[in-house]
Protein backbone atom coordinates (compact mmCIF):
# COMPACT_ATOMS: atom_id res chain seq x y z
CA UNK A 1 0.00 0.00 0.00
CA UNK A 2 1.42 3.28 -0.86
CA UNK A 3 2.08 5.94 1.25
CA UNK A 4 -0.08 8.72 1.03
CA UNK A 5 0.38 10.69 3.91
CA UNK A 6 -2.30 10.09 5.44
CA UNK A 7 -3.61 8.11 8.61
CA UNK A 8 -4.83 4.68 7.56
CA UNK A 9 -7.08 4.54 10.41
CA UNK A 10 -4.73 2.21 11.83
CA UNK A 11 -3.09 2.45 15.32
CA UNK A 12 0.60 1.33 15.82
CA UNK A 13 0.92 -2.00 17.36
CA UNK A 14 3.81 -3.92 18.84
CA UNK A 15 5.39 -5.89 15.69
CA UNK A 16 7.70 -8.25 17.07
CA UNK A 17 8.65 -10.98 13.46
CA UNK A 18 12.22 -11.36 14.56
CA UNK A 19 13.91 -14.73 15.43
CA UNK A 20 15.50 -12.75 18.36
CA UNK A 21 12.03 -11.96 19.76
CA UNK A 22 10.56 -15.71 19.08
CA UNK A 23 13.58 -16.44 21.10
CA UNK A 24 12.41 -14.56 24.06
CA UNK A 25 9.00 -16.09 23.47
CA UNK A 26 7.43 -12.91 22.79
CA UNK A 27 3.90 -12.93 20.48
CA UNK A 28 3.13 -10.84 17.39
CA UNK A 29 0.46 -8.53 18.05
CA UNK A 30 -2.03 -8.00 14.80
CA UNK A 31 -2.63 -4.83 13.90
CA UNK A 32 -6.40 -3.32 15.14
CA UNK A 33 -8.64 -0.53 13.33
CA UNK A 34 -8.53 2.13 15.28
CA UNK A 35 -12.42 2.13 16.25
CA UNK A 36 -11.85 -1.53 17.43
CA UNK A 37 -9.27 -0.11 19.50
CA UNK A 38 -11.58 2.80 20.53
CA UNK A 39 -14.56 0.24 21.72
CA UNK A 40 -12.19 -1.53 23.91
CA UNK A 41 -10.72 1.29 25.68
CA UNK A 42 -14.36 2.83 25.99
CA UNK A 43 -15.66 -0.43 27.33
CA UNK A 44 -12.78 -0.48 29.81
CA UNK A 45 -10.96 -3.98 28.01
CA UNK A 46 -7.40 -3.70 28.41
CA UNK A 47 -5.80 -2.15 25.18
CA UNK A 48 -1.94 -2.87 26.10
CA UNK A 49 -1.22 -5.54 23.69
CA UNK A 50 -2.36 -3.08 20.68
CA UNK A 51 0.10 -0.45 22.27
CA UNK A 52 3.85 -0.57 21.21
CA UNK A 53 5.07 0.76 24.87
CA UNK A 54 9.11 0.83 23.21
CA UNK A 55 7.32 3.85 20.95
CA UNK A 56 6.06 6.20 23.44
CA UNK A 57 6.91 9.66 23.98
CA UNK A 58 5.33 12.62 25.61
CA UNK A 59 4.46 15.04 23.53
CA UNK A 60 6.16 18.66 24.33
CA UNK A 61 8.77 17.47 26.64
CA UNK A 62 11.19 18.52 25.60
CA UNK A 63 12.67 21.18 28.01
CA UNK A 64 13.38 24.96 26.07
CA UNK A 65 15.18 27.92 28.57
CA UNK A 66 13.16 31.14 29.31
CA UNK A 67 14.87 34.05 30.71
CA UNK A 68 12.53 35.71 32.84
CA UNK A 69 13.74 38.95 35.29
CA UNK A 70 12.02 39.62 38.86
CA UNK A 71 12.68 42.09 40.99
CA UNK A 72 14.87 41.75 44.07
CA UNK A 73 12.19 41.04 46.40
CA UNK A 74 10.88 38.26 44.14
CA UNK A 75 13.99 36.42 44.11
CA UNK A 76 14.70 36.82 48.06
CA UNK A 77 10.87 35.27 48.61
CA UNK A 78 11.52 32.63 46.28
CA UNK A 79 15.16 31.59 47.71
CA UNK A 80 13.23 31.74 50.90
CA UNK A 81 10.52 29.83 49.97
CA UNK A 82 12.77 27.34 48.21
CA UNK A 83 15.38 27.02 51.31
CA UNK A 84 12.20 26.15 53.42
CA UNK A 85 11.04 23.70 51.46
CA UNK A 86 14.25 22.01 50.77
CA UNK A 87 14.55 22.90 46.80
CA UNK A 88 15.99 24.84 44.46
CA UNK A 89 14.79 28.32 43.27
CA UNK A 90 14.55 26.77 40.15
CA UNK A 91 12.48 23.89 40.97
CA UNK A 92 9.93 26.04 43.03
CA UNK A 93 9.20 27.78 40.15
CA UNK A 94 8.83 24.75 37.94
CA UNK A 95 6.99 23.11 40.52
CA UNK A 96 4.42 26.93 41.19
CA UNK A 97 4.04 27.17 37.19
CA UNK A 98 3.09 23.41 36.68
CA UNK A 99 0.64 24.00 39.45
CA UNK A 100 -0.87 27.24 38.48
CA UNK A 101 -1.36 25.47 34.32
CA UNK A 102 -3.23 22.31 35.52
Amino acid sequence: MANTGRPSGRRKVLRCGSSRCAALGKKRSATIKATEFDKKFDAGEDVNDAIDWSQARRRNDQPKRVNVHFPAWVVEGLDKQARHLGVTRESLIKLWIAERLQ
